[in-house]
């Protein structure tokens, strides 16, 4: 090697386990209920500067069959020439869509590697690419990749950039969260400030020529701008290969070194603290009701100096979410964020609101709230306590942690840290979080959070049948974005690929199973299902404690989405406490909560599940729910809402499962309907308990039988729903697919939602099938109306499987107004009866294939696993089911796809949301 390709600054060792409890490699665990005296598993990193100023960190992670890049170029909207808003979005776009000197496009070659996860990120201050793939296909992605970001330039035409800028303008029209916030943004940052103009400057892509992205990409896009961060199963021996996969433009010559480029810090804050003008000012903008955003300047933070405000806004959060209980400031919920840049940071808070005339009191009393941060009640329970400050500090430390388990988070975070020139160690990130203290917290929001220091803008509905909303006016406006579509809450690309030759018959596609064949499954007396599995490597632990929990006969409708809103046991801060994530979810057809925890603290889990049948107690009433179905009345008022149920109704009849109440059905739930809810769903009998991890599964076996043995409740099974009748009664004399239209003025763009039901699922292979026939549908409809007209941004097509075999495909996407009739074509050539068949031979083998590799990112973390395993349970299946994914794949032909295909025809709903006017269907005028 030469010594461009030595390693150099340091070879760090990060130590998953320890991080919380020791500080050295040979740290052991207690016996407990996982391995004996395994050590802390370690990830050797090497890093490399090559002559050119590209930095590349190599991570050695052996515990995972997958394997990834991510690549930071310091060049972000920031960098956007005055007048050229967007350029540095646009460019992004195009290095994944120009051709290669062998021809295809990172959108054509990187899908055929396997990759599930692949996509680019524009920021302020720079663009992040990134891709994962089975670890076989590492070489390959890194040539490519690096290929690309040597000669950036190369392959970008004027034809390329027409069908292109289409494509960005459909995008940002659907975003209506980044165009609130830039809203925001603008009102509040002095006109002065380097980052103003990408937040006040309009985006306008139509404008931008060849010649603007060939100039900015040669001058952002330079190996001294860039750091590379690999991350798998990387042997040492694998880094001689590293110099040979990396274009000469990209290593440079040791006569031309040149030093990283990292930005300079000017000395201003990024908002402006005067606080002397006391006016709020008021932006329009496409938000359901009116929502108050404060904002506080903070110093620029960058790497490591990102942990401490991203903790506390955490802690922030927290404490403004709860003083919303018992408030007479019309607060509906509070979300805050962090935002850190080298050059500037700020603290954003938004606060949705009962009515704009309810601003300047929530103002006052967010700021007031914040403020107070700065000292410490030692006398009342709540958030501003001692223990309130440990406890929201130990949760955002375990975040960190358990999301480290993830090869992608920590790729993304070491490419974060070394990029901003932190070093390599991930360990430094989880200390610099530990170690802020209850008097950190009070220092900080004493320097930096007063009421003083806040600046605040009041958002408002541009809905054109809403009026002049003045500061003042009452009444929820309407808005846009519909309920969840399951029903339930969580609390908590690929392009043409026509070249590709297949020849032959169908062979088994490569795929990893999750070795699910050697869980041990216990059933107790009591009924509960006890699956245990041991994955070796990272000394951690996630757990599922799940439920049959499909709508039943006669259930209250307010039921699902009371429960996350509702304060059932001390499950806020006591798993917090024993060192255990928790979280709940609330699904159509089941009910789980999900713990990730070290190992050794197994026992200190299944101690905290027995402990939970006793304390369960509803607190009723309860305000988080009232303020919740407040905000949800304001969605539920606007057109895209009306035209979900109205499509929902449609494609499921009156099944159970086609779930759309109402607001005014959920404000009828009580107490007792939810007490009774969880007492008929919360039992052992109905129940699995899935541990995945470092443990031995004989030993958590027989702790889960000792600990939940005693566990009761009611022995009778709880039946699951029949499948969704294909074609009932009432829906036979319907065109399909029939097409839905609602009115929305204020749309920029047309909405598309459709779906069609599928045969009973009773199998696995039954099962993939699904997936397939979605996989086809979203393949065609990216090659349509993205690559080829350049219509739509992101279609995005799922199949879903439900307990008693229902099953559909679901999808969305947005089009531009003018393009809707051709869409809506494409559709249907998947959804109208009697049109030839759609795929290909071909299509199916890539499918089936990509779907196959796939396998090995479901099966990369202990949570993923754990979970798929408890959907087996849930459909009624063996766990060792799971290991035949490969195989079934493998097994099934297009007879199978196209039998789901014949069903699906004949159920197809498509639903439009649009301005109009709308097109005319085949024969005669729009259905609605």
């Amino acid at each position: 090697m030469t010594s461009a390709g030595r390693p150099r600054g340091r070879a760090g060792v990060w130590i998953a386990a320890a991080v919380l409890v020791c500080s050295a490699g040979t740290c052991v665990r207690d016996r407990g209920l996982g391995a004996a005296r395994v050590p802390a598993h370690t990830f050797p990193v090497r890093e490399y500067t090559y002559p050119s100023g590209l930095r590349v960190v190599v991570e050695e992670d052996d515990t995972t069959p997958i394997a990834g890049a991510v690549l930071v170029v310091e060049a972000g909207s920031v960098d956007d020439p005055p007048g050229k808003s967007g350029l540095a979005h646009v460019v992004e776009h195009l290095l994944f869509r120009a051709p290669s000197p062998a021809g295809p496009s990172l959108w054509k070659t990187v899908p055929r590697l396997g990759a599930s996860s692949f996509n680019a990120m524009t920021g302020l201050e720079q663009t992040t690419y990134y891709a994962f793939v089975p670890r076989a296909a590492l070489d390959e992605l890194v040539a490519v990749l690096s290929e690309r970001m040597a000669n950036p330039a190369r392959g970008l035409d004027e034809a390329l950039l027409a069908q292109e800028l289409p494509v960005v303008t459909e995008e940002l029209q659907s975003r209506d969260e980044r165009t609130a916030r830039r809203r925001v943004l603008s009102a509040v940052m002095p006109a002065s400030h380097p980052y103003a103009r990408p937040f006040t400057e309009e985006e306008h892509p139509a404008t931008l020529t060849i010649s603007d992205i060939r100039t900015f990409a040669g001058r952002s896009y330079r190996p001294e701008r860039m750091t590379l961060v690999l991350a798998g199963a990387i042997g040492a021996e694998w880094d001689q290969r590293l110099p040979a996969l990396l274009p000469a433009t990209l290593r440079g010559q040791e006569t031309d070194r040149r030093p990283p480029v990292r930005r300079t810090r000017p000395a201003s804050e990024m908002i402006s603290a005067s606080g002397t003008d006391d006016r709020l000012p008021m932006r329009k903008a496409n938000v359901v009701g009116p929502e108050l955003w404060l904002a506080w300047p903070l110093p620029p933070a960058s790497g490591l100096e990102q942990a401490v405000p991203r903790v506390i806004g955490r802690i922030v959060e927290r404490v403004v979410s709860e003083s919303l209980d018992g408030s007479a400031a019309g607060m509906l919920d509070a979300h805050v964020t962090a935002l850190t840049e080298s050059q500037a940071s700020t603290l954003l808070c938004r606060i949705r609101l009962r009515s704009a005339a309810d601003a300047d009191r929530a103002r006052n009393e967010v700021a007031s709230v914040v403020a107070s941060l700065c000292t410490v009640n030692l006398r009342f329970p709540g958030p501003r306590t001692v223990a309130g400050y440990r406890h929201a500090i130990r949760e955002a430390t375990l975040q960190t942690v358990f999301g480290m388990e993830s090869l992608e988070t920590r790729a993304f975070l070491r490419a974060a840290i070394v990029h901003a020139g932190s070093g390599a160690q991930l360990s430094q990130i989880v200390s610099a979080v530990q170690k802020v203290g209850v008097d950190d917290v009070a220092a900080f929001a004493g320097r930096y959070l007063s009421k003083q220091a806040s600046r605040a803008v009041l958002l408002v509905p541009d809905d054109p049948h809403a009026g002049a909303v003045s500061h003042g006016g009452s009444g929820p406006p309407p808005g846009s974005p519909p309920l969840d579509p399951t029903g339930g809450t969580e609390m908590d690309g690929s392009e043409d690929r026509d070249d590709d030759v297949v020849d032959g018959t169908p062979q088994q596609p490569a795929g990893l199973s999750p070795g699910a064949h050697a869980a041990r499954v216990t059933t107790l007396a009591n009924g509960l299902t006890v699956i245990a599995m041991r994955r070796p490597g990272l000394p951690v632990v996630s757990i599922v404690l799940g439920f049959h929990g499909e709508p039943q006969p006669g259930e209250v409708p307010g039921v699902r989405p009371a429960l996350p809103r509702v304060p059932l046991w001390s499950m806020a801060s006591e798993p917090i406490d024993r060192g255990i994530l928790h979280e709940t979810t609330i699904r159509a057809d089941s009910y789980q909560e999900t713990m990730r925890l070290f190992s050794e603290d197994t026992r200190k889990a299944l101690e905290l599940i027995a402990g939970q049948p006793e304390q369960l107690r509803v607190r009723w009433p309860s305000p988080k729910f009232e303020r919740w179905t407040e905000r949800a009345a304001q969605i539920e008022a606007t057109p895209a809402a009306r035209a979900w149920r109205t499509y929902r109704e449609a494609l499921f009849g009156t099944h159970p499962y086609r779930l759309t109440q109402t607001i005014d059905s959920v404000r009828t739930v009580t107490s007792t309907d939810i007490q009774r809810w969880m007492q008929s769903v919360r039992r052992p009998n109905n129940g699995a308990l899935v541990i995945v991890g470092d443990v031995d599964p004989d030993q958590v076996s027989a702790e889960s039988a000792r600990l939940l043995g005693g566990w009761q409740g009611d022995a009778a099974p709880v039946p699951a729903p029949p499948p969704s009748p294909i074609v009932d009664v009432d829906r036979r004399r319907r065109p399909r697919p029939e097409i839905l239209y609602a009115v929305d003025e204020k749309r920029r763009s047309a909405e598309i939602r459709f779906g069609c039901l599928l045969p009973a699922v009773r199998t696995l292979q039954q099962d993939l099938a699904t997936d397939v026939l979605s996989q086809l549908i979203e393949l065609d409809l990216h090659r349509d109306l993205r690559f080829k007209r350049g219509v739509s941004y992101a279609p995005n097509v799922r199949a879903r499987t439900w307990r008693g075999g229902t099953a559909f495909v679901e999808g969305v996407l947005d089009v531009e107004n003018a393009a809707l009739p051709g869409a809506l074509d494409r559709l249907r050539v998947w959804l109208e009866p009697d049109r030839p068949q759609p795929f290909t031979r071909a299509d199916l083998e890539r499918t089936r294939g990509w779907l196959a590799r796939r396998t090995v990112f479901g099966n990369a973390t202990n949570v993923r696993v754990a979970s798929h395993l408890f959907y087996a349970w849930n459909m009624g299946w063996a766990p060792a089911v799971l290991d035949d994914l490969p195989g079934a794949l493998g097994r099934m032909t297009a007879a199978d796809v196209a039998a789901d295909l014949a069903a699906c025809r004949a159920s197809g709903v498509i639903s439009v949301v649009g301005n109009g006017p709308f097109p005319a269907a085949p024969g005669g005028s729009p259905t609605r």
